[in-house]
């Protein structure tokens, strides 16, 4: 139904053959851009993403990374007088046809590990469900509520 989502968009470099392939497809809007965690190699695109795309929510979870590639990204949300939500576990949104639910991170704080900060996320479509991770310990985020 002409609604779409991003989850994160690879490293620094990728972010011009991200908006190409995107772009290839039709797609003017990112309904809903997820950034995982502040990894170069999760989010490093996003900041060309959301300078290309009319961008509707932007999801992150609550942690941030003392580099030049989270501040590209914040620069780039800024810029766009746009904001960043914090996913919350159990929260259920629609697109189009398909549903998808935030599963993780299920607390706030688990030290320096970045990976365990990760949103997951379940989308699902008719019969089909499919689990989005970024990169997580599903013992670390205790991901069961799905």
């Amino acid at each position: 139904d002409n609604e779409s989502m991003l989850i994160d968009a690879g490293n620094n470099d990728d972010g011009h053959l991200i908006c190409d392939y995107i772009k290839s497809l039709g797609i003017t809007k990112i309904d809903y851009l997820v950034g995982t965690h502040p990894h170069e190699d999760h989010i490093g695109g996003l900041d060309n993403v959301i300078k290309t795309f009319e961008i509707g929510n932007i999801y992150m979870p609550k942690k941030s990374a003392a580099t030049k590639t989270f501040e590209d990204v914040v620069t780039s949300i800024e810029n766009k007088n746009l904001s960043i939500i914090a996913p919350k576990v159990g929260q259920n949104y629609e697109i189009g046809n398909a549903e998808f639910k935030i599963i993780s991170p299920i607390k706030e704080d688990y030290g320096s590990n970045l990976n365990n900060y990760s949103v997951g996320i379940i989308l699902s479509y008719g019969e089909n469900k499919f689990i989005f991770t970024g990169v997580f310990s599903l013992h670390e985020n205790k991901a069961s509520a799905w």
